[in-house]
C-alpha cells in the first residue's frame, strides 16, 4: 500500500534537499529577526489605525495614482485601495511579511516509499511539470467547517485501530478550532513506527495519517503552524482512489487564496507554500546571475542559475527588487520555462481550462487568456474575468466567492477550455503580443511598482 504514495512531496534526497530549498528562510538567526520584524510591524499597525486613512485623499471614481484608469478599476484591479501596492505607490509600507511554512516538519518522519518532488509556480502547466502532481482528476469538493460528530467519524474511519477512539476525543477536544482540525505532531507522534505492522488495516491507517501529515506540511499549511483540517482526510479513505484526485489543481486553487490574502495591506502572515515558490523567481533572476554548470533537466527551472542568500536590511533589499522589477523588458523574461524541454514535459490541455478552481469550499477564478506568453503564444486582450464578491457573512475573514457560478464546473472542465481562436497563435519571440495589448494593459493595470517621483 505506501506505493499509493507516488503523488506525495519527498524528494530522493529527502533531507539535503529540504535543507537547500528551505536555506532563505532558515539561515541562522534568520527566524529570530522575523519574529521580532514581525511584533514590530504589529506596533506599527495599531499606530497607523490611529492615524486618518491615506484612502481618503484619493476619489472612489476615475484614475488611480500610477493605473488603472476608470475602466481597469471597474474590470481587473477591483478593490484596489484594499491592495498592498496602492500602499507602496503611495510610500506607505506596510513592514515585513511574517513567513510561515512547514516543510521543516517532514524532517520529523521519513516514510520509505516511491514519492516525487514538490516546486512551483501558478498556471495549471507549472504545477503539472514541477510538482508531479495530478491536475486532471476530480476536485476536492467539501467542506471546512463540519460538525465534530462527524470529524471524529472520519478520523475514527480511516486513523482507528492505529489510533484509537479515545485518542481521537481527547485531541480533536485539546486542539479547540470547535474540533474541525488536528495536530500535525499528533499524527505524527501516534502513527510514526507503526507502518511496519503486520496488520494491514493498521497499515493503510499509518498510509492516511502520514498523507494527511504532508498536506498539512507542504499543500495546505496554515497560521497555526501544526494544524491540518480533517476534512482532508476524506479523500484518503479510499487508497486506491487517492491518484484518482486533482491535487494539483486544488493545491493551485489554495495557492490562489493564500496570495490573495498576502496582496492585501493589512494582512500580515503568508502561508509560504515553499512548493511553489521558486517558480516565480526565474522570471527575473537569470540576470546579473552566473549560470549554474550542474543543472539537469530534472531540477527546477530557477536552478539553471547561481543565486546567493541576501544580506543587509531586509527593506533596503525588497526596494532594490523593486526596482529591478520594473527595469525589466519583455524580451527580459522566461516566458515559456519549458519550451526547450517539452519533449520531457509535455503540455496538458486542460492548462487551457478557464474558469474556476476549487478546494474544498474555496473557488479561485483562472484565466490562462492572461498569461498565454506561458503557453508559448501571442498574448491577446483577454476575456472579461469573472466578478467576484466579498463575502459579506463573515466580516472578520478576508473570503472571495462566486456567485454566479453554479456548482463546480471543473467536472466539466473540457466544456470550459479555450477555444483556438483564444489561444492565440505560436510565437516567433516569446514576448510576441496583439499591437493593442500594450495600450489595453495599462489602462487596466498598476504597471509600475514604485512611484519614482518618491524614489
Amino acid at each position: 500500500m505506501i506505493n499509493c504514495m507516488i503523488f506525495v512531496v519527498m524528494p530522493p534526497k529527502t533531507r539535503e534537499n529540504l535543507e537547500e530549498s528551505n536555506s532563505i528562510d532558515c539561515q541562522e538567526g534568520a527566524q529570530e529577526y522575523f519574529d521580532k520584524a514581525f511584533i514590530l510591524s504589529l506596533k506599527k499597525k495599531k499606530e497607523k489605525a490611529k492615524s486618518p486613512d491615506v484612502r481618503e485623499e484619493y476619489p472612489k471614481e476615475g484614475p488611480l495614482p500610477g493605473g488603472p484608469t476608470t475602466d481597469g478599476r471597474d474590470s481587473v484591479l477591483r478593490w484596489y485601495y484594499e491592495h498592498v501596492s496602492f500602499f507602496v505607490w503611495l510610500g506607505k509600507e506596510r513592514g515585513v511579511l511574517k513567513t510561515h511554512q512547514h516543510a521543516m516538519k517532514m524532517l520529523a518522519w521519513v516514510v520509505e516509499g516511491k514519492c516525487t518532488t514538490f516546486w512551483q509556480k501558478v498556471a495549471l502547466d507549472d504545477i503539472k511539470q514541477l510538482t508531479g502532481l495530478p491536475i486532471r482528476g476530480k476536485a476536492l469538493v467539501g467542506k471546512v467547517n463540519i460538525k465534530k460528530v462527524d470529524v471524529k467519524q472520519l478520523l475514527v474511519q480511516g486513523l482507528s485501530p492505529a489510533i484509537t477512539e479515545a485518542e481521537i476525543d481527547e485531541e480533536l477536544d485539546d486542539c479547540g478550532s470547535a474540533g474541525k482540525v488536528v495536530s500535525l505532531g499528533w499524527l505524527r507522534s501516534k502513527l510514526a513506527g507503526k507502518e511496519n505492522s503486520k496488520d494491514s488495516e493498521i497499515i493503510d491507517n499509518c498510509v492516511r495519517g502520514y498523507l494527511l501529515y504532508l498536506l498539512g506540511c507542504v499543500l495546505f499549511p496554515n497560521k497555526s503552524g501544526d494544524k491540518i483540517y480533517v476534512a482532508y482526510i476524506k479523500f484518503l479513505l479510499n487508497l486506491e482512489k487517492v491518484k484518482d484526485y486533482a491535487w494539483g489543481m486544488s493545491g493551485g486553487a489554495y495557492l490562489y487564496k493564500q496570495l490573495s490574502l498576502a496582496s492585501q495591506h493589512n494582512h500580515w502572515l503568508w502561508y509560504d507554500l515553499n512548493i511553489f515558490r521558486h517558480g516565480y523567481m526565474s522570471i527575473f533572476l537569470a540576470s546579473g546571475h552566473p549560470y549554474n554548470s550542474e543543472n539537469t533537466i530534472d531540477m527546477p527551472r530557477m536552478k539553471r542559475w547561481l543565486v546567493g542568500t541576501s544580506t543587509g536590511d531586509i527593506m533596503t533589499r525588497l526596494v532594490s527588487v523593486r526596482e529591478e522589477l520594473d527595469e525589466v523588458e519583455g524580451r527580459d523574461v522566461t516566458w515559456d520555462p519549458y519550451r526547450d524541454v517539452r519533449a520531457s514535459f509535455s503540455f496538458d490541455e486542460v492548462s487551457f481550462f478557464n474558469g474556476c478552481l476549487c478546494c474544498l469550499n474555496d473557488l479561485a477564478a483562472y484565466h490562462p487568456d492572461r498569461v498565454l506568453h506561458q503557453f508559448g503564444r501571442v498574448q491577446g486582450i483577454p476575456l472579461e474575468p469573472l466578478i467576484p464578491e466579498l463575502d459579506t457573512s463573515t466580516p472578520h475573514n478576508y473570503k472571495i466567492i462566486y456567485p454566479n457560478i453554479q456548482g463546480h464546473q471543473w467536472s466539466q472542465w473540457f466544456n470550459h477550455v479555450l477555444n483556438e481562436t483564444m489561444r492565440g497563435t505560436t510565437v516567433v519571440d516569446s514576448s510576441d503580443c496583439d499591437p493593442k495589448y500594450i495600450e489595453w494593459y495599462y489602462s487596466v493595470s498598476h504597471p509600475r511598482v514604485q512611484d519614482m517621483c518618491l524614489s
